[in-house]
């Protein structure tokens, strides 16, 4: 039976391994509407076509201005206007009121610049993160293409300036359309409150929708994938999760009732559209034409996120708040919106936020997420330590029964319903429980699990370095030291334990190190100082038993 239940735990390794290769969430739900495909735009034509009056737009493509787009006049000089708080470098632009740029102070690219948020794909007029879309094509055009005023070119926020105002305002005399757009920033939020009305008088006794967006895709780096990890639009609505894979966006996707957001993800970061009410609006994702650097079908670059709000008459506008920045549990959850639900901890989630919790707590005081998970094993020994020396004391015991258990099996080597009778007996008369070896190592398995999705997903674990050669937790060990070493304290500790009394169940225990290390060897390294330091303790306390046996 301890053999099964060893076998049990390797098995259960490689499903969720292969689990997490396969597949990148744990309940994915994908609800689509068919949609008529929106008209391709080729990257080298894109500006003429636009000019010529072809405008990609999936809510319709019936004029409802008398004028034709090339017989509309822009005018204005293009701008940017620079936004600096603490957190952030904001660079907007005054052509449609949209973001440029939008940079991390505080977290860092693969280059050690602060890591920009928005994708950039190659075109001449390429999309930007809110940039709009309604009923009209022409209105489309206006609302993106018109050079807004606004009297600022810069704005920084302090401690002493905690927020600010950049508000965008456009009036076209040929066509009586009037827009608004306010963009108000915090010093010490990701959080930017966007407020849009729109003046239309072609609206007039009529329903009208405009949406608002954010992309196309979310910058996430040079960073490697992770195919375990879900990156893509998710959306929580009717107090439900879903998330819509990207390969399976070919049409555009809808959701509809109580939404709260509507975001685009990576694996550390996020950009999510929040409505100041969720009933009677829509959720949109598409897939946008992008020519970037990362144009994989199964990537997060070429989709937009966005938001519809529908309007009566020819007065519309909307209000709702963007966030845009890093998935830090505690600010997510400060919305009190169910944001923080975007990080999956996946199976054993419930068991993940403890130990976060934890984690957090002794960071608090060392200041070093590697002495942190050290301290957080610490103490997972010491609650797992009842049952770990009951686990020893009973492999004690059943290697003192070994030579009657050869007996049995000899003696009863053609019978095995004998065979099992008698061996229960013998564990009965003897009070030994054979599965006893193995209870701690299989109440560990959801602990495991929980961690490793812990410091998968956690960006707190992004770039936190430990000693030496590990400057990242939450990548492998560059040089493999760190899983050599948990392999090798494996082995000494199947050499310190009672060796089984199953000729092939001691071969399989000798093997175990080799697969562990196997195992391990493109694991987050905080993860593989969890296991060795584990394996350290373990060593240290079955020291102390046999000491105490052979005294």
């Amino acid at each position: 039976m301890e053999k099964r239940a060893v076998l049990a735990f390797v098995l259960s390794m490689l499903v969720f391994l292969l689990w997490g290769y396969l597949y990148t969430s744990k309940q994915e739900k994908i609800y689509q509407r068919d949609y008529e495909e929106t008209t391709a735009i080729e990257d080298k034509d894109r500006v003429e076509r636009i000019e010529e009056g072809d405008v990609n737009n999936s809510l319709s493509s019936e004029p409802d201005l008398k004028l034709p787009i090339k017989d509309i006049k822009i005018k204005g000089d293009i701008k940017d206007i620079h936004v600096r708080t603490d957190l952030t470098d904001i660079i907007l632009t005054n052509r449609g009121g949209m973001i440029k740029s939008l940079r991390l102070k505080r977290y860092t690219d693969d280059n050690d610049s602060p890591l920009e948020l928005v994708s950039h794909n190659g075109d001449n007029e390429p999309k930007l993160p809110l940039y709009f879309e309604s009923d009209s094509r022409e209105i489309t055009y206006l609302l993106n293409k018109a050079i807004y005023d606004t009297p600022l070119t810069e704005l920084k926020l302090t401690s002493f300036k905690p927020e600010g105002t950049v508000t965008f305002s456009y009036f076209n005399e040929e066509t009586g359309v009037r827009v608004t757009k306010s963009l108000t920033f915090y010093n010490d939020s990701y959080r930017i409150d966007v407020n849009t009305t729109i003046s239309n008088p072609f609206a007039s006794g009529k329903d009208t929708a405009y949406r608002i967006y954010w992309g196309p895709g979310i910058n996430s780096g040079k960073n490697k994938k992770d195919r375990s990890i879900y990156e893509g639009p998710t959306t929580f609505v009717n107090n439900e999760k879903i998330d819509d894979k990207p390969d399976k966006i070919d049409k555009e996707i809808r959701h509809e009732g109580d939404v709260l957001w509507t975001a685009l993800q990576n694996k550390y970061f996020l950009a999510a559209l929040i409505p100041s009410k969720g009933k009677d609006i829509a959720s949109i994702i598409k897939k946008e034409s992008f020519s970037g650097p990362d144009n994989d079908k199964n990537s997060e670059q070429g989709i937009s996120v966005g938001l519809e709000f529908s309007s009566s008459g020819r007065e519309g506008g909307f209000d709702l708040m963007l966030y845009a920045g890093p998935k830090e549990i505690d600010r997510l959850r400060s919305f009190e919106v169910s944001l923080e639900k975007v990080t999956d901890y996946g199976w054993f989630g419930k068991l993940a936020v403890p130990l976060f919790w934890l984690l957090k707590f002794f960071y608090s005081f060392t200041h070093n997420y590697g002495v942190a998970i050290i301290l957080l094993t610490v103490v997972i020994k010491i609650l797992f330590y009842p049952l770990t020396n009951k686990s020893f004391k009973s492999m004690k015991d059943m290697q003192k029964i070994q030579p009657q258990m050869k007996i049995l099996q000899e003696r009863y080597k053609n019978d095995k319903q004998k065979l099992n009778q008698e061996l229960i007996r013998m564990y009965r008369e003897n009070k030994v429980n054979p599965m006893g070896g193995c209870l701690p190592m299989i109440f560990q398995i959801p602990v495991f699990f929980a961690l490793y999705r812990l410091l998968m997903v956690s960006i707190e674990l992004r770039k936190a370095p430990f000693i030496w050669w590990i400057k990242d937790l939450s990548e492998m060990d560059p040089y493999y030291i760190s899983p050599i070493l948990m392999g090798i304290s494996m082995f000494i500790q199947q050499k310190m334990s009672p060796a089984p009394a199953d000729p092939t169940q001691a071969k399989m225990m000798m093997i175990m190190p080799i697969v562990f290390t196997f195992f391990f060897l493109n694991f987050p390294t905080g993860l593989v100082i969890y296991w060795l330091v584990n394996n350290i303790l373990s060593i240290a306390q079955q020291h102390l038993i046999n000491k105490k046996t052979t005294a």
